[in-house]
C-alpha cells in the first residue's frame, strides 16, 4: 500500500491550492488554511466511520466511483470541476448530522465563512476518496480501507499532516502539538473574555452622575461575573465538544 498523505500532498501543490482559492473567491493563503484544517477533519472522520462498520461502504464507493484520476488533475478539479462532482454526497455520508460541527470548527480555525468551508470540503472529499484508491494499489477492501485510514489518522494526530500540508497550519497551532483545531476552544474562551471586558468598560463609561455611576458599576461587575461564567462554560463545552469531535474524527 502507498501512503495516503503522500499522495494528497503531491496533488495539493501550490498551483492546486491557488486554483481552489480562485474557485472559492479567496486568496491562496486562505485556501491553504482551509486545506490544512479541513483535510485532517475529513481523514479522521472517515477513519472513525471505517472503524464503526462503514469500511465496506467506503470500499464499495471508492471502487465504483473513484479511480483516483482526480489527483492527477487537481488544478482543474479544484479550479471548478468539483462543482459537478460527488463532493456533496460524500460529505452527507461521511459527516451525517455532524456536518455543522465540522463546518463551525474549521470556520473558527481559519476565519473563513461556513459556506466557503462547505465548498472547500466538497472539493476536497473526492480527492481523499481518490487517494484511497491509489494508495490501495489493487483491490480496495474493507480491511485495506481500515489499514490506510488508521495510518493516515495516526499521521494527522502526530503532526505529519501539518508538515505535509504546509506552513499555514503551524501559524494556527498555538500549542505546537501539530493540530490547529484543538486551539479553537481556547480562542473562543479568550474572545468571550474580551467581549465581556468590553461590555463592562462601555457600561462604566456611560455613567454621567453618581447614581448612574453606581448602576453602571453594578452592571459592569455583573457583566464580568456573567462573562466569567460564560467563559468557563464555553471553555468546558469547547473542550468536551472537541474531545468528542476528536474521537469521532
Amino acid at each position: 500500500m502507498a501512503d495516503l498523505l503522500d499522495l494528497l500532498g503531491n496533488a495539493l501543490d501550490d498551483k492546486a491550492v491557488a486554483a481552489l482559492g480562485r474557485s472559492l473567491g479567496i486568496d491562496a493563503g486562505d485556501a491553504a488554511k482551509l486545506v490544512s484544517a479541513a483535510l485532517p477533519v475529513l481523514i479522521e472522520q472517515l477513519g472513525a466511520n471505517a472503524k464503526s462498520g462503514d469500511a465496506g461502504n467506503i470500499a464499495s464507493a471508492v471502487t465504483n466511483d473513484h479511480d483516483g484520476s482526480v489527483l492527477s488533475n487537481a488544478v482543474g478539479f479544484l479550479g471548478g470541476g468539483f462543482s459537478a462532482g460527488p463532493g456533496t454526497g460524500i460529505l452527507n455520508h461521511v459527516f451525517g448530522d455532524q456536518i455543522d460541527t465540522a463546518l463551525v470548527t474549521v470556520s473558527t480555525a481559519t476565519g473563513l465563512p461556513a459556506p466557503v468551508v462547505r465548498l472547500g470540503f466538497t472539493a476536497l472529499a473526492p480527492m481523499v476518496m481518490g487517494a484511497i484508491t491509489q494508495a490501495a494499489i489493487g483491490a480496495v477492501t474493507a480491511v485495506v480501507v481500515i489499514k490506510l485510514l488508521d495510518v493516515a489518522v495516526d499521521q494527522v494526530r502526530s503532526g505529519r499532516a501539518q508538515a505535509m500540508l504546509g506552513r499555514v497550519n503551524s501559524s494556527l497551532d498555538d500549542d505546537g502539538d501539530g493540530n490547529a483545531l484543538n486551539d479553537v476552544g481556547r480562542g473562543a474562551v479568550g474572545l468571550t473574555r474580551k467581549v465581556t471586558i468590553g461590555i463592562a468598560s462601555t457600561t462604566a463609561k456611560v455613567a454621567r452622575s453618581e447614581r448612574t455611576k453606581t448602576v453602571a458599576k453594578t452592571s459592569a461587575s455583573a457583566a464580568i461575573k456573567g462573562g466569567t461564567v460564560l467563559a468557563k462554560t464555553g471553555g468546558s463545552l469547547a473542550k468536551k465538544g472537541f474531545n468528542r469531535f476528536r474521537k469521532r474524527f
